[in-house]
């Protein structure tokens, strides 16, 4: 674990292969190995386990604005930011 300096290629089982583009993470944050990512085209990642695994969290089409940024607060939980 080199704190976020290399990453690694990673898998989602659960996009459908018309989800299979390219995404762009921009927030990236982690408390006791316990991490979450914003991407773009928006996309909410989710690990429990340092970045081994990742589950993708679907987001309300009623979210005011785009998400720009999300905290790590505990287990299983984070704030997120959007742009409204």
């Amino acid at each position: 674990n080199d704190g976020g300096l290399t990453w690694e290629p990673r898998s989602f089982s659960n996009l459908d292969a018309e989800e299979e583009i390219t995404y762009r993470f921009q927030v990236v944050s982690f408390n006791n190995g316990e991490g979450w990512v914003l991407g773009k085209p928006t996309l909410l990642l989710h690990t429990k386990d340092g970045g081994k695994s990742w589950e993708r969290i679907p987001l309300s089409p009623k979210l005011p604005g785009e998400p720009t940024g999300i905290l790590a607060t505990g287990p299983n939980s984070a704030e997120m930011i959007t742009s409204s």
